[in-house]
This record gives structure tokens, sequence and C-alpha cells, in this order.
């Protein structure tokens, strides 16, 4: 056992011996369940990798492995919505990035499950700093159709992938036009002739030459579209958001806005259409014609009109950057309960995995980590992550980088 993971031990009671038990109670701790139960000081018990009980547990075993969080707060595991996490190591070298696909004609059917790493070193990076769960989606490369995002469970190394095909990344807006002409309405047709020519060739069962993609890529459109898979659209300016609300609507399938700098703007037309927001908080200037109206409080506009929304980081190198934007999001107004929310349940929920994880309630899947303090302050760190019950272990490079450059020899 190296020296971190004993010194946790210590930190929390509980012996290094009885961390394989199958059962634990966690007691005294401050439990942020972002479920129906709120904010409660209390305890929770842990049967076979599943919540059972939080708050009033009742009788418990004696044998039951108990950890003492002496105050400290729980919560779920973290969820970073949407990134890049087993497809990159290292941006600059090529060979470790499979992110995208730099192919023409071949987009809506790439699928980067089977380029994701577990032994990466940024998926454990993301792990020990709390995040438990992402949706890991391809980058945009010579179409608007990315390819599939894919969800995941990054304390499962052997079998990290807990849903396939969880959206079809597309782009609009500036990116969307890049990659379409450079035009926003060849942008928009392309992706409407895209899903009708999917169609044609599902009904004729012939490809030719017309079609803007390759048999592959029509066939996953018609399984898209049969499955009613969102569209996560990236889009940023306001008119763009609105050509997406109406594009899904021709198209028949689910919405999920990525980015949405000015959603704020239509903010009650995504309530109304019920149009969930993935976005990255901290935009808050205008570096593109499209984030013109950037604003630090676009999330709480979001929240006071009902949009539901949550919280990305798209670079793997930052998976603490973005539980440190949703506290700051609590300084431009938004609740503190709702900010944790954000980078929990609330993509959870949106991704549709809402039934097994994002919360502590009773029957979910115990994903959850002991923080030394404040979960949305940048100062506090996880003392211990849990995976379907069982405590990870919390070393990752940058502690064998400490211990290697701790003491430099004399110059």
């Amino acid at each position: 056992m190296n020296m971190l993971r004993r010194l946790v031990c210590i930190a929390l009671a509980v012996s290094p011996g009885s961390l394989a038990a199958d059962s634990v109670l966690i007691e005294n701790a401050r439990l942020h369940t972002v479920g129906p139960q709120g904010s409660l000081a209390g305890d929770m018990l842990v049967v076979d990798g599943r919540i059972e009980a939080v708050g009033e547990v009742g009788d418990v075993s004696q044998d039951v492995r108990r950890i003492d969080a002496k105050g400290r707060p729980v919560t779920p595991g973290l969820f970073s919505t949407l990134s890049r996490i087993g497809l990159v190591e290292i941006d600059a070298v090529m060979s470790t990035s499979d992110a995208s696909v730099d192919l023409p004609k071949l987009g809506p059917s790439v699928r980067v499950e089977a380029a994701l790493n577990p032994e990466s070193i940024v998926w454990r990076q993301a792990l020990v700093a709390g995040v438990t769960h992402t949706v890991s989606a391809p980058n945009f490369a010579q179409t608007p159709f990315a390819g599939m995002s894919v969800a995941i469970r990054l304390g499962t190394a052997k079998a990290p992938v807990i849903r396939r095909d969880v959206s079809m990344m597309v782009a609009m807006g500036e990116a969307g036009s890049a990659l379409s002409g450079n035009s926003r309405a060849g942008n928009v047709a392309l992706i409407e002739q895209a899903f009708a020519d999917a169609q044609e060739y599902n009904a004729i069962g012939r490809w030719h030459e017309g079609y803007a993609f390759a048999p592959h890529d029509l066939r996953t459109l018609v399984e898209a579209h049969a499955a009613k898979l969102p569209l996560a659209i990236l889009a940023n300016r306001a008119s763009d958001i609105r050509a997406a609300v109406d594009l899904v609507g021709k198209v028949g399938l689910p919405l999920i806005i990525v980015g949405g700098v000015e959603a704020w703007k239509v903010a009650d037309e995504l309530a109304a259409a019920e149009v969930p927001v993935v976005l990255f908080p901290m935009s808050n200037l205008p570096s593109r014609f499209e984030s013109l109206g950037a604003r630090l409080d676009n999330a709480v506009v979001l929240f006071e009109a009902g949009v539901d929304f949550a919280v990305f980081e798209i670079n793997p190198h930052d998976t603490v950057r973005f539980r440190q934007s949703a506290g700051n999001l609590v300084a431009e107004g938004l609740p503190w309960d709702v900010a944790l929310e954000s980078i929990t349940l609330a993509p959870a929920r949106i991704w549709g995995l809402d039934a097994e994880s994002g919360s502590l309630e009773p029957g979910k899947v115990a994903d959850f980590v002991i923080w030394s303090g404040d979960p949305l302050e940048v100062t506090t760190w996880p003392e211990q992550v849990f995976v379907a019950g069982k405590p990870i272990n919390m070393r990752s490079r940058q502690d064998d980088l400490f211990e290697r450059y701790e003491s430099l020899p004399p110059h």
C-alpha cells in the first residue's frame, strides 16, 4: 500500500484490510444527495455496490465495514458531462489522439468506444479528481457529423462502457458552416439531406454516389432515427440555437444543445421546447461572432427560465476546472445545490442515465466521493472516491511526479 492511500485510510478511520468488504456504512457524513432528501447530516449504507439507505439507516450488522466521515461532505461521483476522456493522452502528439476522424464522407457511424484507453494517465487523473462518469465524444473533422458519443464509468477499466450510442454529435453555427461549404444554410441543408438520404437508402436497399455519406453512415442514421437518439448539436448563437430546434422538429429527433453561449437569449423558447443545454459557463468574452452575447450568468438565466442544463469541460486535462466552473456559478447567483446538480444529476438526466447514477438514492449504484471540504471550492480535494461501492486507488501520475521532484538535488 502506498503512503497516500495509508493516509486516506487513517483520515477516514478505515483499516486497509477492510477495503474488500461488500457492505459499507458511511457514518457521520454531510450527505449532499442531489435527490429528494436534499442535504442532511447522517449515514449511508451501501450493500453489494448499491445504495441501500440514506440518512437514518436503522440497525446495521457489526460485520459491516464502517467509515467515519467525521462530518465531511459526501456527494455523488461527478459526471463530466461531455469530454474526450479516454481518447486523448497528449494533445500535441497526434498518435495519442483518437478524438476525430479526418476523412471525407465519414461521420455518423464513428463510434469512439473502440479507441477508449482506460489505462490513460488522463483517465486516472479524472477519476482521482472525483469524476466517476463521463460521456466521451468525438471531435468534428471534415463533416458536420462527428459520430456517436459513449457513456463511461471511469472506475471499471475492464468494462467501462455503460451505454453505447448516447447521442449523435452534430455541428451547426460557425463550426458547422465551415464543414458545409462555409454556409449556415448549406449546413442545415446537408444535415437534412443526410437523414433524407438515409430513409431513401433504407427504403430501396441500394446505395448510389449521389448520397452524401457512405452506406455504413446511412445505416447508422436510420438506426439513430428508429431509436430516437438525441442529436447533440453544437450551437452558440441565438439564431443557430433556434435553427437547431427547428431542424430537429423536421428530422423528428430529441435535441441537446452543446455550447449554448447565447442560450440565455432564447431561454423561454428552450424551456417551452424542453431542450436541455450542455454549456461551458466560463464563456464571458466575445471571442467569436457567434458569441457576442456571452455572459457569466448564462446558467442562472437558464435555471430561472426552467431550462435543464449541465456544465462541461471538453479538455480532458482540465477535469478539475468544471467543478470550479460550477462553483463560480454560485457567485453569479445560482443556488449552491443547483450548481452541484449541474455536475452530477443533471448530466445523468440529460444523457438518460439518471436511473442508475447522479444522486445518492436507495437503489442507485454507489458511486460517491468523500471530500475534504466544500466540493465546489477549488481548494478542496477528494479524500476517497468509491465506484460501485468500492474505494479506488487514489494514486495518479501527479503523485509520482510530486514524490520524484519533491527533493531536488543541489545545483
